[in-house]
Parts: structure tokens; C-alpha cells; sequence
């Protein structure tokens, strides 16, 4: 969300300088206002970010064996070179089981209409988020027209991947029957509910991520999603490719919420070429966004920046921010997954672009 289209009612993630925890607060000042002056641009490839010259930048010395960070005005930083943290150190407490929600339709018979009611389903998480990474990849769910069967089928060739689906489906307590082609079963609340996931680039995960999945989650669900529809190079880096933002968004904060260092990028020259992942070929019929992150939580979890690099410009137009208690703020610029922490708005401004 830009700055200008917050609210009162939004949560902004939050680090606490003395725990290094996330928290989530809500804002208790909104700053929208016209400038004219000097702005600094911190644009490396670990992150993005412009800010007034009197904002306030969440730094260590590159140079000190200290790890505390603290909270200085850009303009009056005289270390050569600062590390600015990227790790996202969240805890959340979720419980073992996930709801799917049941629902009532009508079916018509000779002597009449009458109401028939599908239960919820009381699901095991960690299987559920399995089940779930391998449907968003590679699941479709087709409805019968005249009634309500759901079959929910997960596309797979691969023998070992085809066995691990099995065993997920069958712990969650239905009956998969495998083809060459793939697994399928039958559930009409877990059908009703995957149907409404949407296809290419329209797929999303139906949570807020910050609510469903703590670290353990969020790493298992990464795990998983990386078999089926993502990618691990000769360094370890691992990578995603999807044509849905909104779900390129989502692995982006589950990396993060699993704790490990996330870049990313979006490539819109290849609409209409083909590509080869996994050995699957894709025709790229969207912009193509690429989400990056290691299994290793020491890498990428600092920006180290030259002061020498950064950017000084003038600056005329809107800017905006938001005050929170914890007087950091966790942003990234638009069009890109290089998040990092700042500091908020206490009668100064960055610029939102």
C-alpha cells in the first residue's frame, strides 16, 4: 500500500530497536504535504529508498563491531559506510488447525426443493499449507454442472512428487486417486474453497499472511512451493516466477515472515516468449515477476551502503509518511522486492513514489 492510501485503521509492520522484533502498530500521525528541497537516494541492489535530507535512517556503522542500530538523520550520518537491516524477525502464534468453511445450496427433486448443508472441514495446518502450495502451482478444480462434486486435481508426473501428494491428501483424510497425469480427490467444502483461488495471473493465497503462517509455516510452505513451481541455482539462491502480483506480494512477505533475506524483480520485456523452468515451457503472456531468497537467515539481511553512492537531488512535489510508536517502518519501493527499515515520520517526510 502507498503511503496516500493508508488509514487510520491500517497496521504497519514495526521494528523495536531494543528486541529487534517485528510489531505490527497502528499509525498515530499521517503526513501528506507539498516540498521543496533536498532529498537522499539510497538505491543499491539490496535496497530502494528516497527520504528528505532530515529523515531519520535506521543504520549501524559498517565499520563497528557494534550490532545495535539506532535511529539518525540522513543529513547528519558521517560514518563512510552503514548497514541498514533487512531481516524481518516476526513472531506469531497461530494454532494447529485450519477452518474451511462450509456452506448450504438447494438441490430440486420430484417432491420438491430442499436445503442440503456441507459441514466446515477442522483441516491440520501443516498438511492444509502442503496441500495448498501444491494446488496454487499446479491445481484446477472442476465443478459438475448439475450438482455440487467438486474434483480437485493437482497436475504432477513426477513419481516421488506424485507419492508426497498422496500421502498429504490421504493425512488430510481424503481418497486420492493418482493417473498419469496427476492426483485428484473429492471435498465440496475444499473444492468451493481452492475454485475461488483464480488461475495465471490472477492466483493469490486466500490469508492474510501475517495472520495464517508463523516461521515454521511460513518455511514449510516455501519448502513445498519450491518443488513445484520454483527453482534452486548451483549457489543455493532459490527463485519464484509468477505472472500474479498480488501472489508474487504474498511469497514475497512469507520469505519474510519465515525470516530469511528476499530480493526480487519484475520483467515485462518477455511478453510472448517462451521459457523453460524445471524443464516445463511457459509462454510469458504477463510481465513475469521474479521473487530471489536463500535458505541461509544470514544472507541478505543487511544493505551495506557507501555514503559516497548516495544520491542528492532536489525535490519539489507531494510528499508522505506515517508516525508509529516504534518509530520505524519497513518499506520498499514501488516495482520492487527489496524491502528494508526506516525510520518514521516525526515532523519530517519521505517520499512515497
Amino acid at each position: 500500500k502507498k503511503f496516500k492510501d493508508t488509514t487510520y485503521m491500517d497496521e504497519f509492520a514495526t521494528l523495536n530497536l531494543q528486541t529487534n522484533e517485528v510489531e505490527f502498530q497502528q499509525g498515530t500521525d499521517y503526513i501528506e504535504y507539498e516540498y521543496n528541497g533536498k532529498m537522499h537516494k539510497y538505491d543499491t541492489k539490496a535496497m530502494s529508498i528516497c527520504m528528505t535530507e532530515n529523515h531519520n535512517v535506521v543504520h549501524r556503522s559498517a565499520y563497528s563491531k557494534e550490532k545495535k542500530y539506532i535511529l539518525k538523520q540522513s543529513n547528519d550520518i558521517s560514518t563512510k559506510a552503514i548497514k541498514v537491516p533487512k531481516i524481518f524477525n516476526y513472531n506469531n502464534d497461530i494454532g494447529d488447525a485450519v477452518i474451511i468453511d462450509g456452506y448450504e445450496y438447494t438441490r430440486n427433486s420430484k417432491s420438491g426443493t430442499f436445503t442440503k448443508t456441507v459441514k466446515d472441514l477442522k483441516l491440520d495446518r501443516h498438511n492444509f499449507i502442503k496441500l495448498m502450495s501444491w494446488y496454487i502451482a499446479d491445481g484446477s478444480v472442476v465443478k459438475r454442472k448439475d450438482d455440487e462434486h467438486y474434483c480437485i486435481t493437482i497436475s504432477q508426473k513426477d513419481k516421488l512428487h506424485k507419492q508426497d501428494i498422496c500421502n498429504i491428501i490421504s493425512e488430510l483424510g481424503f481418497n486420492p486417486y493418482v493417473d498419469e497425469n496427476g492426483i485428484s480427490f473429492s471435498s465440496q467444502a475444499l473444492g468451493k474453497f481452492f475454485k475461488r483461488l483464480g488461475i495465471s495471473n490472477n492466483k493469490y493465497i486466500p490469508f492474510n499472511e501475517f495472520d495464517f503462517f508463523d516461521k515454521q509455516t511460513a518455511k514449510l510452505f516455501l519448502d513445498e512451493y519450491l518443488k513445484s513451481d520454483g527453482h534452486k541455482d548451483k549457489n543455493g539462491i532459490n527463485s519464484f516466477y509468477t505472472s500474479s502480483k498480488k501472489l508474487a506480494d504474498q511469497l514475497y512477505n512469507i520469505i519474510n515472515i519465515a525470516g530469511l533475506g528476499c530480493s526480487g524483480l519484475i520483467n515485462d520485456n518477455n511478453v510472448g516468449k517462451e521459457f523453460t523452468i524445471n524443464g516445463k515451457t511457459y509462454k510469458s503472456n504477463y510481465p513475469i515477476y521474479t521473487i530471489r531468497y536463500s535458505d541461509k537467515q544470514t544472507k541478505n539481511i543487511e544493505a551495506h551502503i557507501k555514503l559516497k553512492d548516495r544520491i542528492d537531488y532536489h525535490y519539489n512535489g507531494k510528499v508522505y509518511c506515517v508516525t508509529v510508536p516504534n518509530s520505524t517502518l519497513f518499506v520498499r519501493t514501488e516495482g520492487k522486492f527489496n524491502a528494508t527499515w526506516v525510520g518514521n515520520c516525526q515532523n519530517q517526510v519521505v517520499r512515497s513514489k
